[in-house]
């Protein structure tokens, strides 16, 4: 009873000051005359002695903490931030440090060449349809480069068919694999038409990426019975291998 009388007596003083200071401030201060705009003043105010009548009260505490909870509530959602459960505001407000997966989430999850080294000449722009029609490239450097990528992949790497509305072809398994077979079809080319002729089980053998090689090679053997490795990978393991390239002719020269 006694937390009662108190929070009423609280409520009615804390009703009282902010009358007395509105009125000093309007009226003496300033000079103001009465308005019928100040009625919103004097409800918010009651409705200021009414909270603390209500949080005074035991029983009252928990009603008043779950409408503040949810008053807050709203305000994020304001923000486009969802809260489903009013206890993780609590939890997110203490975190420090937030990881979050990159790739799909704060990128398109698709990759796509942009740049090329062939022929003896660097190529950039190439995502640029008008761009990629200025690459000339010998056919046979072409046909040995469309060869690699194509079987040097998984096959369950392919790309199909734009979804409804969308102008970009789907990329579905390995988003870098992915990536190069587009690439084939910039400049002309179908991985489908390669893989036809090379089905996997005709393979001689597949050394897969891991993180000691850092590379990909796939060996094939030609219907002219020539055994050929295509090899990817990273950059500094793959040209340490190199001894040769193709010209801008298509001709093999000294690296």
């Amino acid at each position: 009873m006694i937390f009662i009388v108190l929070g009423m007596t609280i409520a009615i003083m804390t009703v009282l000051v902010l009358l007395i200071r509105f009125s000093i401030e309007e009226f003496i201060q300033r000079g103001e005359r009465w308005n019928n705009k100040y009625w919103s003043r004097f409800v918010r105010y009651l409705i200021t002695g009414i909270t603390v009548l209500v949080v005074a009260v035991p029983e009252g505490l928990p009603l008043a903490v779950t409408i503040s909870l949810a008053y807050a509530v709203k305000k994020m959602m304001h923000d486009n931030n969802l809260v489903r459960h009013l206890d993780a505001c609590e939890t997110m407000g203490n975190a420090t440090a937030i990881c979050s997966d990159k790739t799909g989430t704060l990128t398109t999850n698709r990759m796509t060449v942009v740049q090329i080294y062939i022929g003896e000449k660097h190529w950039k722009n190439v995502e640029n349809p008008n761009k990629a029609k200025e690459i000339v490239v010998p056919a046979k450097t072409k046909e040995i480069v469309f060869e690699g990528i194509a079987v040097n992949s998984s096959y369950s790497s392919k790309l199909l068919p734009p979804p409804e509305r969308e102008v970009l072809a789907k990329q579905v398994g390995n988003k870098t694999e992915c990536g190069l077979l587009g690439f084939v079809g910039v400049l002309g080319g179908s991985y489908d038409e390669i893989r036809t002729r090379y089905p996997e089980e005709r393979f001689v053998h597949v050394y897969t990426f891991n993180s000691v090689r850092k590379n990909m090679s796939t060996v094939i053997r030609r219907p002219d019975s020539v055994v050929r490795m295509h090899t990817k990978g990273a950059s500094e393991i793959v040209l340490k291998k190199c001894k040769t390239i193709l010209n801008r002719n298509g001709d093999v020269i000294p690296f």
